[in-house]
């Protein structure tokens, strides 16, 4: 089916029109509306699948949660490249740590933050000031924190060549 096609069964189906009417309408057999619509489906269940698997669901829950047998989940498994189910669970122990305030990101941003209001308050005092020399360390410690706290967050692409070996390509984002 064509890009156009799509988008006209895409909009003749979110109108609830039968499969044989939209057929009809855009040209094409009831056979291929029904192989395009078994495809779709069965990318929604590989991405919903890498989703439960990457946030540590077992095959077993996953089978429960999307209806599926353990065996079509095995299969599907098995078509997945290795790296996007890897850098999958990379990004969504990422997001984790950052919804819970656990990632070195988030911590750079409140002590960036932190170090910005120590810096905009070192810029209105007098040198002389006890306290100063307080905030003038706490400056110096938090600055060395974010020095420190740099990160390289890379993700990976693993592909088999043609003797089975891996051949891994790594690149930072």
């Amino acid at each position: 089916m064509t890009n156009r096609q799509i988008e006209l069964y895409e909009n003749y189906k979110s109108k609830n029109w039968s499969l044989p009417k939209i057929a009809k309408q855009i040209k094409v057999s009831v056979q291929n509306l029904e192989e395009y619509e078994k495809k779709v489906l069965e990318n929604e269940l590989m991405w919903k699948f890498i989703d439960l698997r990457s946030k540590g669901f077992s095959i077993e829950d996953i089978s429960e949660e999307l209806n599926v047998s353990i065996s079509y989940l095995i299969e599907l498994s098995e078509t997945i490249r290795p790296d996007i189910l890897s850098n999958y669970k990379t990004l969504a122990i990422d997001k984790i740590q950052s919804d819970n305030f656990v990632n070195r990101g988030k911590r750079i941003e409140i002590f960036g933050e932190q170090f910005k209001a120590i810096k905009e308050e070192l810029s209105q005092r007098d040198l002389k000031d006890v306290p100063t020399e307080k905030l003038l360390t706490l400056f110096l410690k938090y600055g060395e924190f974010l020095k420190n706290s740099e990160v390289k967050i890379g993700l990976k692409r693993i592909e088999l060549n043609e003797y089975g070996s891996k051949q891994v390509e790594k690149w930072n984002i």
